[in-house]
């Protein structure tokens, strides 16, 4: 995972008005500020259920955009973590659905491979060892080509509920964020039954 100098951990607390979050905002905008610099960096926003983390997300998501970075959200659902790199399609797709020029721009060389996460079509027949491997380096680099061009905020809230193949996604990013201007958020809630505890521990440890 990124070193601890490059990753952020933002707490809320159970009851606080987000109007009294000053520091965790001004958090945000600082990690937004670098991000569009060039220095990625991963937000962590772990509270319970009902503690605010998704109004958190949605105001750091706010700030982002007004520093610049282009935001792609997306969410876990407990009804779907077994979709093969769903949420990872959330947050991808737009990049590449617009038009033919931009699919064509971003899945080149070596981000070909991520052409297989983004089609739903392919998400049946996805398999693991050289392949997961290949894919993950693959949305690395889709992810690398789209924020030349503007930022990127990618957004994910209720990541407890991601599917793991998104996790592990979103782990291999967040370990190579300093040399990219990415900004990535993630709320989660602690202990969830269900969750995959090993890939979101991997995701949340610097």
């Amino acid at each position: 995972m990124a070193p601890p100098s490059q990753q952020r951990r933002v707490r809320t607390v159970a009851g606080e008005p987000l109007l009294e979050r000053d520091s965790q905002l001004d958090e945000i905008r600082a990690a937004s500020l670098v991000a569009a610099q060039g220095a990625g960096r991963c937000l962590l926003i772990e509270a319970p259920a009902g503690a605010g983390k998704s109004a958190l997300l949605q105001a750091g998501s706010e700030i982002a955009m007004r520093e610049g970075l282009r935001a792609l959200p997306a969410r876990g659902s407990e009804l779907e973590t077994e979709f093969a790199f769903g949420v990872v399609r959330q947050l991808l797709e737009p990049l590449v659905t617009e038009d033919l020029a931009a699919r064509q721009r971003l899945l080149v060389g070596a981000a070909e491979p991520a052409a297989r996460v983004i089609s739903p079509e392919t998400a049946s027949t996805m398999g693991s060892g050289p392949d997961m491997a290949a894919m993950l380096h693959g949305l690395f680099w889709l992810v690398s080509n789209a924020a030349t061009a503007t930022p990127l905020l990618l957004s994910v809230d209720d990541a407890h509920w991601s599917d793991p193949s998104s996790l592990r996604a979103l782990a291999y990013l967040a370990d190579r964020l300093p040399d990219l201007p990415v900004l990535l958020a993630v709320s989660f809630r602690p202990d969830e039954p269900g969750a995959a505890e090993p890939l979101l521990d991997a995701l949340t440890a610097g």
